[in-house]
């Protein structure tokens, strides 16, 4: 089929690029019903409906207070996580430690594991997130992360 359409199988405009943005919040839990599930706060409908409630599939509301909470802990992980990470080796993956050489012992150049463009996409994405679904602490917090970068 993507022959028909003058595209090869394995070039790069043959994979699949989700046109979506996405968010998981792992384990979100019903207070009423304890239904346990993973949810996409992007593109779920119980999530993402026009009354701008967080719905269980028992039709009851979650706690959206404590739901920003985690969100808001989250993304102080990854914002640690990203000041705190170590440079490390694209050739070796052996990791930087010493402050002096500009290349690996096996002439590979060091690098950040996860990018400054990656980190700020997710900051992005919260805060986009915070504004339609309406969470000021976590806007907060990610409008003041991107106003830093």
């Amino acid at each position: 089929m993507l022959l028909l359409i003058g595209v090869n199988e394995f070039s790069e405009e043959a994979e699949f690029k989700n046109p979506c943005l996405f968010f998981k919040l792992s384990e979100v839990f019903c207070e009423y019903c304890n239904y346990c599930q993973d949810a996409d706060l992007c593109r779920d409908e119980l999530f993402c409906n026009d009354e701008k409630k967080w719905l269980c599939v028992c039709g009851h509301e979650y706690n959206k207070d404590l739901l920003e909470e985690t969100l808001v802990e989250i993304l102080e992980k990854k914002s640690i996580a990203y000041q705190l990470q170590d440079l490390k080796c694209l050739k070796c993956g052996m990791v930087k430690f010493d402050r002096i050489k500009k290349l690996c012992s096996c002439s590979g150049k060091f690098a950040l594991g996860q990018s400054r463009t990656e980190f700020l996409t997710l900051v992005r994405t919260l805060r986009n997130l915070s504004v339609f679904h309406d969470l000021p602490f976590l806007h907060d917090m990610a409008s003041w992360i991107l106003s830093k970068n």
